[in-house]
């Protein structure tokens, strides 16, 4: 009984960590696209205030990632931090300085499909 009781824990555990894993990768997807929307040289074309930063080279949307990766980690500490690498810190400041939408933004955005993603739907 223990042994079986183990191992549902186990798959349920190991199921929500999965979802946790696909949900932030889905989110990052999401927020690339909102901040892919291009601005080429000569970059006549910025964003405004209030909108997601376009995009130039590119950096800043590839910067975009996640950890833990590994599913025996989530599993044990129920978290996934996102965020750029440091590298691309100017797209914070973006957001800070110069009233661009960022991550917090578009995680409301996303709110439904987020829900969606860990309930497996």
């Amino acid at each position: 009984m223990d042994d079986d009781f183990a191992t549902a824990w186990f798959e349920l555990e190991s199921e929500v960590a999965v979802r946790l894993l696909r949900t932030v990768v889905d989110f990052i997807g999401e927020h690339q696209k909102k901040v892919g929307i291009s601005n080429p040289n000569p970059y006549l074309t910025p964003s405004e205030e209030g909108e997601f930063p376009r995009k130039r080279t590119g950096f800043g949307q590839a910067s975009l990632t996640y950890e833990p990766a590994s599913l025996d980690v989530i599993r044990q500490t129920w978290e996934i931090r996102v965020g750029y690498i440091e590298n691309a810190f100017y797209m914070e400041l973006l957001v800070t300085h110069f009233n661009r939408l960022g991550l917090e933004e578009s995680m409301r955005q996303q709110r439904d499909r987020i829900a969606q993603n860990l309930k497996g739907e």
